[in-house]
């Protein structure tokens, strides 16, 4: 064997183990999905999501050929139903969503993977990554949210701005490549839901800032050219669809108009837990500016860049941390918003470890190196704290709804409200406001339009209202499916129900209403 085969040989070898590597490293996002997403995970047979289960059922609605906003009155953005579309075509209802989110989540374990190997070994890296889902078994909620979702996107925009900053020279022939890229990712976003893309516009704004310092303003330019570019490739189809279904003033109404005035609606108002959420922002800030100068340069440079890396991820956790802090205080505060923040406590989390393996003596050496080393310790733990009761009780949850299937009776009775009706009625069901679990549970598709979150959507939009009230009473449905009325605060429906229907069934479900 020549010089050159077993040069050869070793390279390939080496690619095998970088590839069984970070097809581990996926498992292991996989793995978190499992066990964690319990509206969508085979663990958990019979929990099923609110929130969940509409989001999968537009996306079947999708593939059977209605159409989002106009068939079905939603304010989430069409790239995240589209997504929601694409599960549905290898797999309906829960399934189809369990499998985007595997897509998802081994793909954000191999990004958070290879920012962490940036700066750590191996099993460090590793470590890192097991810190990195802490907060996450509490926030992803019941998971498929566009958060969780398209988490990648947010985490590649890291690892591509780290290279950027990092000033290889290959990655910087390649600024306007990123920049395209970064600006289709910034479509998903606009067109899912804006906030969750925070850790993105924050990795973007940082390379902005970059290049004024470095007065490069032509290559400036061409950026903002791809960004666009960028944007445009996720808007055209988008607009395309929309208008060739006569649905473009639905989606732009809803998606933007609606989206907007609902996210500054502050009915979840500001307070403790809010804030208490958000804690990770200024404590990375505050960690970033304590350990700025501990890896900057000297041996830490050496042959691998290790010092580059480093002062690229402060950097990027210095112009983060106040970004995602004023953005994230934009939206409705529903547990799954803050996982916008776990790509942010990655970061953290990695330079944190970095910090703490590669100066332990130095810092515990002198007086000064303790303060900080202790106040970094008192820092991360109470995050920690922070998150703990809340990630203990969701694991609790988890083992409760694998072991002893508390949800069962209520899925039963949401089979047995549906095989009340007649099988050649059902097709005229309308289902208002009494679970969105009821199509994921029945597969079957919503009749009528309006079907989710009515009392709060239809108080937002008074031509929704109107239009909600003037198709049922076109359709005049023989059968409503409804939560108790008490609970849909808009008067003309209780009076129109109370004055044309009678209640045939109740159980632990809902109300089952046949027309007089």
């Amino acid at each position: 064997m020549t010089l050159q085969q077993t040069e050869d040989n070793k390279i390939k070898g080496e690619r095998r183990k970088a590839l069984l590597e970070f097809i581990a490293v996926g498992l292991c996002g996989c793995l978190f999905v499992l066990v964690s997403s319990s509206w969508s995970s085979p663990l958990f047979k019979d929990a099923y999501g609110y929130d969940s289960s509409w989001y999968s059922t537009v996306g079947r609605a999708v593939v059977a050929g209605m159409v989002p906003y106009k068939d079905l009155f939603d304010l989430k953005g069409p790239a995240f139903f589209f997504y929601e579309a694409f599960g549905q075509l290898f797999f309906s209802g829960r399934n189809g969503v369990f499998f985007i989110q595997c897509i998802s989540g081994a793909a954000s374990a191999v990004l958070m993977y290879n920012i962490a190997r940036r700066l750590l070994s191996r099993s460090l890296a590793f470590t890192a990554l097991l810190l990195f889902y802490f907060p996450y078994v509490y926030l992803l909620w019941g998971g498929n949210t566009v958060e969780e979702l398209f988490m990648p996107f947010n985490l590649a925009a890291i690892f591509m701005g780290l290279k950027y900053l990092e000033g290889n020279e290959k990655t910087r022939e390649r600024t306007a490549a990123y920049a395209l890229l970064y600006g289709l990712f910034a479509g998903v976003f606009v067109f899912s839901k804006v906030t969750a893309g925070a850790p993105l516009y924050a990795a973007t704004l940082a390379i902005v800032i970059a290049l004024i310092r470095d007065k490069a303003y032509d290559k400036l330019a061409r950026c903002a050219v791809s960004f666009i570019a960028g944007l445009g490739l996720i808007s055209i189809p988008v607009f395309a669809y929309f208008i060739m279904r006569g649905a473009i003033k639905d989606m732009v109404h809803c998606v933007f108009v609606l989206g907007l005035r609902r996210s500054t609606d502050y009915y979840i108002s500001f307070g403790y837990e809010w804030e208490r959420n958000l804690l990770i922002c200024p404590a990375s800030l505050l960690l970033a500016v304590l350990h700025g100068r501990d890896l900057s340069g000297g041996v830490s440079d050496g042959e691998n860049g290790f010092g580059k890396s480093f002062r690229a991820l402060r950097y990027l956790i210095l112009v983060s941390s106040p970004v995602i802090y004023i953005l994230l205080h934009l939206g409705s505060a529903y547990i799954y918003y803050f996982i916008t923040l776990i790509p942010l406590w990655g970061m953290t989390v990695v330079f944190c470890t970095a910090v703490f393996t590669e100066k332990f003596k130095e810092l515990t050496g002198n007086s000064w190196g303790r303060i900080k080393f202790t106040l970094s310790i008192c820092l991360l733990a109470c995050v920690a704290a922070l998150y703990f009761n809340n990630v203990r009780a969701k694991t609790f949850e988890n083992l409760s709804l694998l072991i002893e299937q508390p949800d069962k009776s209520y899925v039963k009775a949401c089979e047995e409200t549906y095989s009340l009706i007649p099988e050649w009625e059902r097709d005229g069901l309308y289902n208002i406001e009494s679970g969105f679990k009821f199509y994921e549970i029945n597969h079957i598709l919503p009749e009528n339009k309006y079907c989710v979150n009515i009392p709060y959507f239809l108080h937002l939009d008074d031509g929704a209202r109107a239009d909600f009230m003037e198709r049922l009473e076109r359709r005049s449905p023989k059968w409503i499916v409804t939560e108790n009325l008490e609970n849909i605060d808009i008067p003309e429906f209780q009076d129109y129900i109370a004055q044309n229907y009678t209640i045939v069934a109740q159980n632990d479900y809902g109300y089952l209403y046949r027309r007089d």
